[in-house]
Parts: structure tokens; C-alpha cells; sequence
């Protein structure tokens, strides 16, 4: 509307009055709408030189879930762990418990501390794998990667399930089925780290390299440009 705009106190959000469709609220400092963007204040926060396009906008946002998918994960298996270790410490009282019941020897309800042991070794180790999984780039051997620890967790979840029935509800032969599916599954996470996670590596290496080069070709460019000026 062309109007000077005067401000009367200290918020940033403006009001023009002299609008024909009435009263427009905008920033103060960087005059674009109030709403329905303008949460962050980071266009007016930051220098013009400075500020991320929408497309590195997005890649953060992008990042951002990224890192929080992770820490989600990470953080499930610490709970899970903990869980895992405080069962296998259970797991003399509830064996005593199957024995009474079943009227059993010790032989055949050992079952119930082999499942818990089991339990601890899943977790320990997807829990180590989605910090490395979080370290690693997207690649093929990630994705194998990924699948294998998938089958794995699955599993252990169903594990899970058969070992929190009471003493009496416990099925032997089926905890005993899941119990080596998991060990399967980890032997495969095992066998793929002892074979294949080179792929992974060497994965990271070249992006932590790419990342060096690009660090290094901004700051020449930076200095090329202070020079000239």
C-alpha cells in the first residue's frame, strides 16, 4: 500500500491499518507475512548471505528425522536391554516355578535361562547396530544390512511375548523354535560383519572424505573471494 509504516512498541509483529483488505500483519524486520510461516524467525535472524535455501531447508528437516528415527531406536534397545538383563536374573526363580508345575528336570526347563541369555545377546547387538547403522551411509550392503537386523528384532519381539506368559501358560517347543531363530538371525548379523561390513566401511570413509573435500573447496573459495575484495 506504500504507507510509512511507523512501529509504536517492541513486537515485531506489525499490523498496517491502512490496508483496503484490511489489517496485514508482517515481521517487522523482514517484512514478509506473519502468518502463516513465520514461527522461527530465521529469516530475520539471519544475514541474507547466510540464510539456507528451501531445498537446504528441507535436507535439514530431512536430517533432522533422520537423527531422531536413530536416538528413537537406540534409546527402545537401552529400554529393552535393561529389560532382557532384569529377566535373565529371573529366570532361576522362574524355572523353579515351571519345574513345580510340570514336575520336570532341571535339563528340561533350562530352556527358560536359555531364552533370556538369548534375549541379552539380541539386544546388546541391535543395539550397537543402529549406532553403527546411524554412522553408516545408504548403500547395498546396508540395505542387507538393514533386512538382516529387521528378521532379527522381529523375532526377539516375538520372543518377548512367549517368555512374559506365566510359568505354567510357557511353551517349551515354541520358545525353543524362536529361541534359534533369533540365533540364526544374530549368526547372520555376526557372519555379515565378518564378510561384508568392509562395504559399510569403506562406505563411511568416502563419505567423510567427500565432506573434507567439499569443507576445503568452500574455504578456498572464501579465501579467493576475501582476496579479491
Amino acid at each position: 500500500c506504500f504507507w510509512n509504516v511507523e512501529r509504536d512498541n517492541a513486537c515485531l509483529c506489525i499490523a498496517c491499518k491502512h490496508c483496503k483488505t484490511g489489517p496485514i500483519q508482517f515481521c517487522w524486520i523482514c517484512a514478509q507475512p506473519w502468518f502463516p510461516s513465520h514461527k522461527d524467525h530465521y529469516t530475520c535472524n539471519t544475514p541474507p548471505e547466510q540464510r539456507r535455501t528451501q531445498l537446504e531447508m528441507a535436507s535439514a528437516t530431512v536430517d533432522t528425522d533422520y537423527d531422531r528415527f536413530y536416538y528413537e531406536r537406540v534409546d527402545e534397545q537401552k529400554v529393552s536391554l535393561n529389560f532382557a538383563k532384569l529377566k535373565l536374573e529371573e529366570a532361576p526363580e522362574m524355572i523353579g516355578q515351571y519345574k513345580k508345575i510340570h514336575n520336570c528336570t532341571d535339563s528340561h526347563s533350562e530352556f527358560i535361562h536359555d531364552c533370556a541369555q538369548t534375549l541379552v545377546r539380541c539386544r546388546q547387538y541391535l543395539l550397537h547396530s543402529y549406532i553403527l547403522g546411524y554412522s553408516v551411509p545408504y548403500c547395498i550392503a546396508k540395505n542387507t544390512f538393514q533386512i538382516q537386523q529387521g528378521f532379527l528384532q522381529g523375532n526377539a519381539e516375538w520372543l518377548l511375548v512367549l517368555q512374559e506368559k506365566e510359568a505354567e501358560e510357557l511353551d517349551r517347543n515354541e520358545i525353543l523354535n524362536y529361541s534359534a531363530s533369533c540365533q540364526k538371525y544374530l549368526d547372520n548379523l555376526i557372519e555379515f560383519f565378518a564378510n561384508d561390513a568392509q562395504e559399510l566401511l569403506m562406505a563411511k570413509i568416502e563419505q567423510s572424505d567427500n565432506v573434507e573435500q567439499t569443507d576445503m573447496i568452500e574455504e578456498k573459495e572464501q579465501k579467493d573471494k576475501s582476496q579479491k575484495e
